[in-house]
């Protein structure tokens, strides 16, 4: 009973961390006592539960990591500093993006209305539109999948799914 509630856990965990606007780039797993395990999400493939316990599968990994569910204390997604998010300047640093439903909203844009464009991964332009400060734009006709948000010179990451 306790393995099902952690794995219903561990699921809701990172479907709700890879639908956010903001990505992470980490999986960072702490036992109660030892050495904390950090693994680029971009080198998992799939993260599997059984007997033994979690299974982090990766083609980048000489050795498949292995953690026993009796010695993990906690299991976050982070977004490391890779120094991308240090580019800008004060008028766009300030820029945040929420999903709601089927809504993204856009703030911290200022006073004047700003150009979005979301592409899909293949560079296609699937949306071009004008948005105000605190204005939200449909996504509902945008496919599952990963995007890439662009307003004022400031990109964005976003899955949809």
């Amino acid at each position: 009973m306790k393995r099902k509630l952690f794995s219903a856990v561990i699921t809701a965990i990172m479907t709700m961390s890879f639908s956010q606007t903001y990505a992470q780039t980490q999986l960072v797993v702490t036992p109660h006592s030892g050495d904390v395990g950090k693994y680029a999400i971009a080198d998992i493939q799939k993260i599997t539960f059984d007997a033994s316990g979690m299974h982090i599968v990766g083609s980048k990994f000489s050795v498949e990591p292995v953690w026993k569910l009796s010695v993990i204390k906690e299991i976050k997604f982070v977004k490391t500093s890779d120094g991308i998010d240090k580019v800008g300047n004060a008028e766009t640093e300030e820029i945040k993006i929420s999903q709601r439903g089927d809504m993204l909203y856009f703030n911290g844009l200022g006073s004047e209305q700003a150009e979005v464009a979301i592409y899909d991964l293949k560079g296609q332009t699937m949306l071009r539109t004008r948005v105000a400060d605190g204005e939200g734009i449909e996504a509902s006709n945008l496919h599952n999948g990963v995007f890439i948000i662009k307003i004022k010179n400031t990109t964005f990451k976003f899955v949809k799914q």
